[in-house]
């Protein structure tokens, strides 16, 4: 379980997975009806149905996907390890990830920037969110991840 650590160290594991040409990785993050904890799930782009939006219509994230929540921002772990660790806890839905997508990666460096100055995005929360993601303190938007359909395996 990837269960313990902080959201910077969840969105910066992801960015090194897409280093390692696993971009195909998708996060869904979000907060907890009560506001104090952030959400998070990571899904290959090849589980997505034909619209980028899934979570607001009706399609159920697979809960075999890697997902947790934390309270923390940081935790001080290495990332790196933290994405070798992804690796064999989930090596089946690493292998769905692997590939290029280099539409996504320009999208997802935002998120890297942001969690860098402690801030994380939200995409769903106690109602909707709206046609744009969030942010932990911040009221800027973000636009919906680029959505590519992904090619039948």
């Amino acid at each position: 379980m990837l269960e313990g650590y902080g959201a910077y160290e969840i969105i910066m594991m992801l960015h090194e997975l897409h280093k390692r040409d696993y971009q195909q990785l998708r996060i869904l993050p979000g907060m907890s009806p009560n506001g104090c904890c952030w959400r998070w799930f990571i899904y290959p782009k090849a589980l997505m149905k034909d619209n980028a939006r899934m979570e607001w219509h009706n399609d159920i994230m697979p809960f075999e996907c890697p997902h947790g929540t934390t309270r923390h921002t940081k935790t001080g772990c290495d990332y790196k390890e933290l994405a070798d660790q992804f690796m064999t806890l989930y090596p089946d839905i690493a292998l769905l990830g692997k590939g290029k997508d280099e539409e996504y990666m320009k999208w997802f460096q935002r998120l890297v920037r942001h969690a860098k100055r402690d801030c994380f995005p939200i995409a769903f929360a106690d109602g909707p969110v709206g046609e744009e993601w969030g942010w932990t303190a911040s009221r800027r938007k973000l636009p919906y991840p680029p959505f590519t359909p992904s090619e039948k395996r």
